[in-house]
Formats: structure tokens, C-alpha cells, sequence
């Protein structure tokens, strides 16, 4: 089952890659970039956070526009569970509590733990990466033999009431069940 899975991911990733709107991305980019808009599909939301069940699901990228571009041409006439995707850059483009999925890059560690303690009884999934480390997100990417892998924190999921189904927690590198 796992590797059915698998297989299917990675095929959906290198679909991701093939198209994509610049040959300057970076491979890492653009898989990161396909992670991001996949998570919505293996991700429950509270059913109070979208007021209509039109409003899209709303994701804002800090410290990485190349990613967020990738992100905007993934996502261009796709939806997850009938709706579609608004991507934002910046803290000034959207109002933090309204975004479903926060992915921090570049963004210097103080104001990452600043930005998650806001968030963190919020239904929104922080996204990470650090190397070396436990990133302080939901989920966390981390490069593991030149490929991108991601940790998913189920207690942090779960105290921000966020549901995450089983095919996502079984591609993932590790699933971290206790808190923190």
C-alpha cells in the first residue's frame, strides 16, 4: 500500500515538474511548490473556517516569491474538495488568520516561533523547513540524501484541529505523534 502510494506521488510530482512555467526554477522549488498544493488534498479544515463552501483555500508564502510564482502556475484552474486557490506574498497581503496554509521560508527563526505561536491554536497549517533541526511547523520540509522529504507533527495538527489523512502520513518521513 505504501508504495502504491509513493508511486503515485511521484508521479503527480514529476507531472508538476514537466510543465512548469520557468526553466530557472529549481527542481527543489518546484517540488516543494507541488508538496504545498497536495497537503490541501490529504488536509480536513474545520467546516467554520470557509464562510461559503465557494471560498478558496487560501495560502500565503513569506520569504520565497520564486516558490510562490511556481505555486500561483500550480495552482492556476485547480481545486481540492470544489475549491480553488488564492496564493499571497507577504504579511501584508493577507490577514494571517484567514490563510489555511502558511509556508515560512527565509524567514529568520525568532519571528517563525512569533508567526506559529499566533497561529498555533488556528486551523492553519504552518509549513517549515530546517535543516539539521525540528522545524517549528506542522509540517517540515528536510532535505534528506539531495531529496526533498517532509516531517508531519500530528499533535500540532491535532491542536490546531486540523485532520490529516492516513495516505499523507504514510508518505511522510516521519509522523511525529507526541507534542513537542
Amino acid at each position: 500500500m505504501r508504495r502504491r502510494v509513493v508511486s503515485a506521488c511521484s508521479i503527480l510530482l514529476i507531472s508538476f515538474l514537466s510543465v512548469s512555467w520557468a526553466d530557472n526554477v529549481s527542481v527543489e522549488t518546484r517540488i516543494k511548490a507541488a508538496f504545498l498544493y497536495k497537503f490541501c488534498s490529504y488536509i480536513r479544515w474545520p467546516s467554520e473556517v470557509f464562510a461559503n463552501s465557494d471560498d478558496p483555500v487560501i495560502m500565503l508564502i513569506l520569504g520565497d516569491d520564486v516558490l510562490a510564482a511556481e505555486l500561483e502556475y500550480i495552482v492556476a484552474d485547480r481545486l481540492t474538495e470544489g475549491r480553488s486557490f488564492s496564493v499571497y506574498r507577504g504579511l501584508d497581503s493577507v490577514e494571517l488568520t484567514s490563510v489555511q496554509l502558511v509556508y515560512m521560508a527565509g524567514v529568520e527563526l525568532s519571528n517563525k516561533h512569533k508567526i506559529i505561536s499566533q497561529l498555533a491554536l488556528q486551523p492553519v497549517v504552518t509549513v517549515t523547513e530546517l535543516v539539521n533541526q525540528q522545524g517549528p511547523g506542522i509540517i517540515n520540509f528536510i532535505k534528506v540524501d539531495n531529496r526533498m522529504r517532509f516531517d508531519v507533527f500530528q499533535a500540532r495538527a491535532q491542536k490546531a484541529n486540523l485532520s490529516m489523512d492516513s495516505q499523507l502520513l504514510t508518505v511522510a518521513r516521519q509522523v511525529i505523534r507526541e507534542s513537542p
